[in-house]
């Protein structure tokens, strides 16, 4: 059973992402309107029991961002600053750093699909179609290892798998590698026929990668594990827009309609489901006032799980955050 037990609203913007830090404290990060009427990145690092504002940095940056497995640094990409990369601490101890990646002056070169490799200080990410691995605690520049276009990068929560997506092009395939030093290449590939690029992630101690597609295209499950010939072991068709695996391996899906649910990616069953339907009842702490959310979307656009495996947070499109606890 999953039931919704609060909400927040943590900023005024559309969208957004969310995420988890070790002790359970939560970021998100989401664009929205500055008062000079321009746009701007706010990132956040708030306290989930009180939804106080812990921390506001406001940057010209992507929403993207990836956290290292310990907590102490959050990684973003560049919007328009071109080809740069800022490294924040997150204690506020030291400085924010900012990399530059790419030496292409142009508006299209940016930084994307940011992620930490677990139990390590090494950062991958994609940019100007060229995929990069960089150890944080050295200077840059890191190591340029391939030309990638158009492709999600997810790495698998031990750290040993990593999984080249296309990114919204049915024509690619998913590229399944081992992430180890000297790598070759990729040791099995397949063509998607249903899901695109919009996101991708590992099951948390098996070779099963999940991916989201745009356009309805729905989301489908892969096992590895019968390489180089992967099976598609689900597919559930519609709206939806993020995924995260529980510690036991089920599926959480989040859907435009506003519908969270549990799935069992063995038997494709729907375990357990909730909405973000009538979020507006919930009083929402903002600062030190209380103030009632009369008119907020319902449609989730990203999921994240707590560390403890029994907590969902979910994004809406209107800047609410809404907190999920699994029974």
């Amino acid at each position: 059973m999953i039931s919704c037990i609060a909400a927040f609203q943590v900023h005024s913007g559309s969208g957004g992402i969310v995420g988890y830090f070790p002790d359970s404290s939560l970021y998100s990060t989401a664009i929205q309107q500055s008062e000079d009427a321009t746009s701007e990145t706010v990132l956040s690092i708030w306290s989930p029991d009180r939804g106080v504002l812990l921390q506001r940095r406001e940057y010209d940056f992507k929403v993207t961002a990836a956290l290292s497995s310990d907590g102490r640094y959050l990684a973003w990409g560049s919007g328009s600053l071109r080809g740069q990369l800022r490294l924040i601490h997150c204690s506020g101890r030291e400085p924010d750093r900012n990399f530059l990646v790419s030496d292409v002056v142009d508006d299209d070169v940016s930084v994307d699909d940011i992620t930490f490799i677990p139990g390590t200080n090494d950062l991958m990410f994609i940019c100007d179609d060229r995929w990069w691995r960089w150890n944080i605690t050295t200077d840059w520049p890191g190591v340029q290892l391939d030309n990638r276009i158009n492709c999600l990068l997810a790495v698998s929560p031990d750290g040993l798998r990593m999984a080249l997506v296309p990114a919204g092009v049915q024509s690619l395939e998913i590229e399944y590698w081992i992430v180890k030093s000297g790598e070759a290449g990729p040791i099995s590939r397949v063509a998607p026929p249903e899901t695109g690029g919009r996101k991708a992630v590992w099951h948390p101690n098996q070779p099963i990668l999940a991916t989201c597609g745009y356009w309805g295209e729905g989301i489908e499950v892969w096992d590895f594990s019968c390489s180089p010939s992967p099976i598609r072991v689900f597919h559930q068709p519609g709206g939806y827009t993020h995924m995260a695996f529980l510690p036991d391996g089920r599926l959480v899906t989040c859907h435009e309609s506003g519908e969270i649910a549990i799935w069992s990616v063995n038997s494709s069953k729907k375990l357990a489901s909730a909405s973000t339907l009538g979020v507006q009842e919930y009083q929402l702490l903002q600062g030190s006032d209380q103030i009632i959310i009369t008119d907020v979307s319902s449609s989730v656009v990203h999921i994240s799980v707590a560390p403890n495996g029994r907590n969902i947070a979910a994004m809406t499109t209107s800047g609410t955050v809404v907190f999920f606890e699994i029974n």
